[in-house]
């Protein structure tokens, strides 16, 4: 070969080399540079799980006491880098060994980077793997992980909070209905009790009444005995009339605490339902101040239950009063709710 060859093929190399150096753009170089420092960081997670590897076999060999000085003075890394790669290995590394570098158990955190893994590990391992599909985590910073993570938890926390005042509501509510049920069964009960006293004693009215008088006389005026027995007939006749008139007045408060009753037991569980659904809505905008105000309800629900039943057990010339105080504190709640 010439000369005048060599020197052609260099010019045609030279040629070739600039033809092919016009052909790349700035954004084919920015593709390469992203994809090389992807490997790098999926590299470096790699590497890290092997390290980890060889740090759970070489505590297994050192003395106790001694792990601390050994990874300090032989290694020189802190307690916290040696953990974090042992976690590493412990979460993410296969059971085997491996002398060519580290793998992961899943393809899905293959394409992991050291940082990216590492905030994973705040997750339970089962619900770690449909975190990273479900939210894309390989284009996330650490950052943007760490917050997508925290969201996740108060979302979790959230809805077992939710869960948990729903529950509790429900058993305060069925506590409740069988609480007015029970009332409604010992009002029907003694107002059936006082029917049949009513009865009883309307039928001993209308007895005396027609019951002839049987006196036995022997040696009396008859003006006085006649005397003595109307004015006995009278007496009885008034006192019956009394207890008649005194049960028909007990029937007719019981009939009322009948029909409170029964409004109250139809509109327990209605209510309860309602209160439910508004403190769901209050919670999907919660504050500060929904734990507090769980317990002053709670509160609030035992304390109103008690006064129902000193209510309920009080003499009859105090229900009144009883009642008119606790419908005032009833409108006093809705007034300050409204306000």
């Amino acid at each position: 070969m010439s000369v005048q060859d060599i020197n052609n093929e260099e010019a045609a190399m030279v040629k070739a080399e600039r033809e092919l150096e016009q052909t790349r753009d700035l954004g084919t170089v920015t593709t390469e540079i992203r994809t090389l420092h992807r490997q790098a960081q999926q590299m470096v997670l790699s590497y890290a799980i092997e390290i980890g590897r060889r740090l759970v076999e070489a505590k297994a060999m050192v003395e106790y006491g001694g792990w601390g000085q050994y990874i300090k003075e032989e290694l020189g890394y802190s307690q916290s880098t040696a953990n974090n790669f042992m976690r590493l290995f412990e979460e993410y590394g296969k059971s085997q060994q491996s002398l060519f570098g580290g793998e992961t158990e899943s393809q899905t955190f293959g394409n992991l980077t050291y940082t990216q893994a590492l905030a994973l590990l705040a997750l339970p391992a089962e619900e770690r793997e449909e975190f990273v599909e479900s939210h894309d985590v390989t284009e996330m910073s650490t950052r943007e992980l760490e917050a997508a993570i925290r969201e996740r938890d108060e979302a979790k926390a959230a809805l077992e909070a939710e869960q948990s005042i729903n529950a509790e509501l429900r058993e305060q509510a069925m506590a409740a209905a069988n609480k007015a049920t029970e009332a409604l069964e010992k009002a029907r009960e003694e107002r059936e009790i006082q029917y049949d006293r009513a009865e009883q004693l309307a039928q001993e009215l209308e007895d005396l009444k027609n019951r002839p008088v049987e006196v036995a006389v022997e040696a009396a005026d008859p003006e006085e005995v006649k005397k003595a027995v109307d004015e006995a007939v009278a007496a009885e006749r008034e006192k019956a009339k009394a207890e008649a008139d005194k049960a028909k007045d007990k029937l007719k408060r019981l009939e009322a605490r009948v029909k409170e009753a029964e409004a109250k037991a139809q509109g327990a569980e209605a209510g309860a339902n309602a209160e439910v659904e508004e403190l769901r809505r209050q919670l999907a905008m919660a504050d500060p101040v929904t734990a507090e105000f769980k317990g002053l309800f709670a509160q609030a629900s035992q304390l109103v239950g008690r006064m129902l039943e000193l209510v309920e057990q009080a003499p009859e010339d105090k229900c009144p009063n009883l009642t008119a105080a606790m419908e005032a504190l009833g409108r006093q709640l809705l007034e300050g709710a409204g306000g």
